[in-house]
């Protein structure tokens, strides 16, 4: 009992600590000196709240030129940065993103580091260039910052303005040295790939720039980069060499970014490099641009695309060309695009050499389930038994996917029930659906039905046409045998029709092509 009131007194001075700290944080969002000289002797000043910005980061935010001053004469550490979940800013990348280029100047002038990067490598010239405060960038430039330092990753300023289409800063920078064949760490992209990932308004004058200055339009990524001990990417001359990485076309292409592309194209026009046509450059994956524009189903890339005469039906290097891969993520706008294009519907996926599945765009459509590409392939004139190299057809993919409305459409048009795989299964086999199996059963039945039914009616003409023939020749041959039938067998009776052998759906199952 005795302990009681001291124990109240703590709470009191906990909750009057509090208070203070809440005080001071207020005071200096708000910006309000005179209460942060109060309250500062109470609070530690380079505290984070619960959003991880410490009292100068909230000064700074807030463009609070008097708090900040007060903070960083109290002792404030002027290169802290933000912890989580606050941005990954220091004061000096915060003023930078947000364009306050005269706080940015008064924290410069108070010893903060113009190169000093935020806890996610940018500097704050990174930061200003990525955000279009072209100011700023002045500013920063003018009191010695680097145009080209980079981030752990390799990144620029050039780079993110490139990106985010800052066309005008693209230009300031490469007036100031910034080098537009400088490439990253991590894939060795470079100034003109960043420009073709984002589409806005900016982005032909920003394209135009870097090729002005010598950008490459046909300049490749690099091939996985080998790491240091510590994660961080390590520059290799040598490997920088290696060739097989996506160039600007191929990148604009699967992003959409239709107007890079077509700026591109009319970059490279009819170029050959090595023989091949610039717009039919495949990376280390086989992949063209209009594989990627088929890829991510950008119809429009691919409608300009063929009409600069890309060939569609170029096989990457698992034999799988653009219909493919468009059939096989559902994009029906691309896939219409690539038939009126020209591509081969029934091509199989394979390459001269003999590599690859021999999967038709058909049997990747129907095991993941995309009825309306389906029936466009159909309609285009697709051949629903086609066989895969192991004998699969689009129905006993679709079967073994247990995509029902996929197995309706083929029966429909006329897939056979009784094809095998060349280990022996049929499409019966391989679903545990009951009613795909009930489907393949009753698709089954009529098949054997129709065969009986044209075996007795051959037979019945067989003996129509025998009789023909005797009344011709006018012999009396009475006691001569009836013509017979048919020799072809009747099918025998249907394994497994009431269920499914399970376990065998691995027999065709498919593999997935990741983007980029």
């Amino acid at each position: 009992m005795q302990k009681r009131p001291y124990l109240l007194l703590s709470c009191l001075v906990i909750g009057l600590g509090l208070a203070d700290e809440f005080a001071f944080f207020d005071a200096c969002a708000s910006g309000d000196a005179v209460a942060l000289v109060e309250l500062a002797p109470r609070v530690d000043l380079n505290y984070a709240d619960e959003n991880g910005d410490t009292p100068l980061l909230l000064a700074v935010k807030g463009n609070h030129s008097q708090a900040v001053e007060v903070l960083l004469g109290l002792g404030a550490d002027v290169e802290l940065a933000a912890e989580y979940p606050a941005d990954v800013d220091t004061p000096l990348t915060a003023a930078a993103r947000y364009g306050l280029s005269h706080m940015a100047a008064l924290l410069v002038a108070r010893g903060a580091a113009i190169d000093g990067q935020g806890r996610d490598g940018r500097t704050a010239l990174m930061a200003a260039a990525a955000h279009g405060h072209r100011s700023t960038v002045t500013m920063l430039r003018e009191k010695g910052a680097q145009v080209d330092a980079m981030k752990k990753d390799g990144t620029s300023a050039l780079c993110w303005a490139a990106r985010a289409g800052r066309a005008s800063l693209v230009l300031d920078l490469i007036q100031a040295g910034a080098k537009v064949d400088r490439a990253d760490f991590v894939d060795r992209s470079q100034p003109i790939h960043f420009a073709c990932q984002e589409a806005n308004e900016n982005t032909k004058a920003t394209l135009q720039h870097l090729l002005t200055f010598g950008a490459d339009a046909n300049a490749r990524t690099g091939i996985l980069p080998p790491l240091e001990a510590n994660g961080k990417p390590k520059e290799n001359p040598e490997r920088d060499e290696l060739e097989g990485g996506m160039t600007p076309l191929m990148v604009a292409a699967y992003a959409g970014n239709i107007v890079a592309v077509e700026l591109l194209l009319g970059s490279i026009g009819t170029s050959t490099v090595q023989g091949v046509p610039a717009v039919d450059l495949r990376d280390v994956r086989g992949q063209t641009a209009i594989v990627y524009a088929a890829m991510s189903g950008n119809d429009k890339v691919i409608d300009v695309l063929v009409a600069r005469g890309a060939d569609p039906d170029l096989p990457s290097a698992d034999g799988r060309a653009a219909l493919h891969h468009a059939a096989f993520a559902g994009h029906l706008a691309a896939v219409k695009a690539l038939i009126a294009g020209g591509a081969t519907v029934d091509q199989p996926a394979a390459l001269s050499n003999g590599a690859g599945s021999g999967h038709s765009a058909l049997l990747l459509a129907s095991h993941e389930g995309h009825l309306k590409v389906i029936r466009c392939l159909l309609k285009n004139g697709a051949a629903p038994n086609a066989a895969s190299k192991d004998g699969a057809t689009p129905l006993i993919a679709a079967a073994a996917g247990s995509k029902v409305k996929a197995v309706r459409a083929l029966l429909k048009a006329g897939a056979d029930p009784a094809r095998r795989l060349a280990s022996g299964e049929t499409a019966a086999m391989l679903t545990s659906d009951r009613e795909i199996s009930s489907l393949l059963y009753h698709a089954q039945a009529k098949v054997l039905a129709d065969e009986q039914q044209a075996n007795m009616n051959q037979g019945d003409q067989g003996e129509h046409d025998e009789e023909e023939e005797l009344d011709v020749a006018e012999e009396d041959e009475e006691d001569e045998e009836e013509g017979e039938g048919s020799d072809d067998p009747v099918p025998g009776s249907i394994r497994d029709h009431g269920g499914a052998s399970q376990g065998r759906v691995e027999d065709v199952e498919l593999e997935r092509v990741d983007g980029p």
